[in-house]
């Protein structure tokens, strides 16, 4: 069922006519952080508008395991599980809640039939992918140009950007999982920048000081 606030989300984004369709054709979920909603390989039916929460993109690669792609937050799309569905492919991505997540699911007929009819859709859609692009792009960019405390800083900015706090419930191996790299690594990197007086680690979250 979708509650009041969410008709507020939806009629910033989107022309009225638009928002009546979603109200009447869109399927609400709630989901707990943690839980999984697109994995890899899955065969996708249905387009992801998240209204309230976050999730989080991974890819997986063979040699270096799973790598965080971008966060999707409130009132944004998974792009590249709108090209799965536009494409009729498999998912090649695996996407999870950061945190406890309300989403809201339409079929690839409406999205389809969207694109066609409602302009402030097609925007929607081009600026998700367009958002999306930059952020790989600064990814790509980071791997190549930057060492791996920078890439750190700007994961750690980056995760208290999405969540809007200051305190990240996270672990080391979690970091280092995301970043494919070592534990120990991530670990040593993050007991320098304590020292430097940047961030306060504590168990399971990490508070940031002065980033």
């Amino acid at each position: 069922m979708i509650a009041k606030e969410d008709y507020k989300l939806l009629n910033l984004i989107f022309e009225k006519k638009l928002v009546e369709e979603m109200i009447n054709c869109g399927i609400v979920k709630n989901y707990s952080k943690g839980d999984i909603i697109v994995n890899y390989e899955d065969t996708l039916k249905n387009i992801p508008l998240v209204i309230d929460g976050i999730l989080k993109v991974l890819k997986e690669d063979k040699d270096s395991g799973e790598s965080l792609l971008y966060y999707v937050r409130k009132g944004d799309t998974c792009s590249i599980s709108t090209n799965c569905i536009t494409g009729v492919k498999k998912s090649t991505i695996k996407a999870l809640c950061e945190t406890d997540t309300k989403i809201i699911f339409f079929s690839a007929k409406k999205m389809n039939e969207w694109m066609e009819k409602y302009t402030s859709w097609r925007f929607f859609i081009i600026n998700s992918f367009q958002d999306r692009l930059n952020e790989l792009f600064d990814i790509i960019k980071s791997i190549s140009f930057d060492n791996l405390e920078e890439r750190i800083v700007v994961y750690l900015k980056n995760k208290s950007l999405v969540t809007n706090s200051k305190i990240l419930q996270t672990t080391h191996e979690e970091i280092a999982n995301e970043l494919s790299t070592s534990r120990v690594v991530v670990s040593r990197i993050l007991k320098s920048l304590e020292s430097s007086s940047k961030l306060e680690l504590k168990r399971n979250s990490i508070k940031l000081t002065d980033m």
